[in-house]
């Protein structure tokens, strides 16, 4: 599969669904390091216990403050739960705009 104006991705799960089938397609395996969710729930994965676990626990607390800066624009904006803010946060063209 490979990417064309027809195939627009409207959404993050939609984004998600295409990473993960390229990665299938060429044999890699996808580990989740963390997640924010649109309540601002932070998740980090504490399952890694190789040499550099503490710097992966590291990098990914501080890739998922940056989204987490953006989930607390939304929620000021639009209210944590409202149909704007859902389209704010799940549509990659007009979700994660903080100015």
């Amino acid at each position: 599969m490979a990417w064309t104006d027809d195939n627009i991705l409207k959404y993050c799960r939609d984004v998600e669904n295409f990473v993960d089938l390229r990665l299938n397609e060429k044999g890699i395996k996808k580990t989740i390091g963390g997640s924010l969710s649109s309540e601002g729930e932070m998740k980090i994965n504490e399952s890694w216990s190789d040499p550099i676990s503490n710097l992966k626990k590291e990098h990914t607390k501080i890739h998922e403050n940056i989204h987490l800066k953006t989930q607390q624009y939304g929620v000021k904006k639009y209210s944590v739960g409202t149909k704007e803010f859902n389209k704010y946060w799940c549509d990659p063209k007009i979700g994660r705009k903080t100015k």
